[in-house]
């Protein structure tokens, strides 16, 4: 979770960028970006705590589920910036032709494939870090990070080219909040987490550092602003190999 929120911000946003610079007007996110603020909060409190109960757990889900039915009911009565922003997420997504059964095979079948694809990602990446020597940590803060970060470079990627890249700025900021509260939170309540190793301050410092960022430039994400981005999060994955 905290690998992927920096790759969303630094790559898949630089990566956007690159491709069409975001000028977005950052009070029709306003809601979006406390949300995000404190789903940054909750990370960073995981990390410096060291574990994550059920009962906090639940909790984080029960943030989540809050933000989504406030955020659905506010928008549903309002034509904001960032009700138009979400709708154009939506567009972005595809749709599947045919009968309800097609539909819902397609949905089983697409289900079943991202459990085995999960499970193949987790095993090989044990594997890669027992074979490099480095922490599960380090792999898990890069190469499972892309992983998992591919959908959101694959929507943000299509935004870009089709002249909206601020949608894909909302796509970040959404994944980056889902990230914490859901997938921490679900995560926490089947299993509660322990932290043992493999963090330091310079993970905690990127993780806030790169949702700041993301806020205060919100209204210039320009080529060179994605550059530095990019530029960054590569030297930040070659620091963690070389510490491992």
């Amino acid at each position: 979770v905290i690998g992927s929120n920096i790759a969303n911000i630094l790559l898949i946003l630089g990566v956007t960028v690159l491709i069409a610079p975001i000028r977005i007007e950052i009070r029709g996110l306003a809601r979006d970006c406390v949300a995000l603020g404190t789903a940054t909060a909750a990370g960073l409190f995981v990390l410096f705590h060291g574990e994550l109960g059920r009962l906090t757990g639940f909790l984080f889900v029960l943030l989540v589920v809050s933000y989504t039915t406030f955020a659905y009911r506010s928008e549903r009565q309002t034509h904001a910036p960032s009700a138009d922003l979400h709708a154009g997420e939506a567009g972005l997504a595809g749709h599947v032709k045919g009968s309800l059964w097609v539909v819902i095979v397609t949905a089983a079948g697409g289900l079943a494939a991202i459990l085995v694809g999960a499970t193949l990602l987790v095993d090989g990446s044990i594997t890669l870090a027992e074979m490099l020597g480095v922490s599960s940590a380090v792999i898990g803060l890069t190469i499972v990070a892309i992983g998992t970060s591919l959908p959101e470079l694959v929507t943000s990627v299509v935004a870009a080219t089709r002249k909206q890249p601020e949608l894909a700025f909302g796509n970040v900021v959404g994944s980056n909040i889902f990230n914490v509260l859901a997938i921490l939170g679900v995560t926490a309540v089947i299993e509660p987490l322990t932290i043992t190793h493999g963090f330091d301050w310079v993970d905690a410092a990127m993780f806030l550092g790169t949702a700041i960022a993301l806020v205060v430039l919100a209204g210039r994400l320009t080529r060179f602003v994605g550059v530095v981005f990019i530029v960054v999060w590569v030297a930040y994955s070659v620091s963690l190999f070389q510490h491992g």
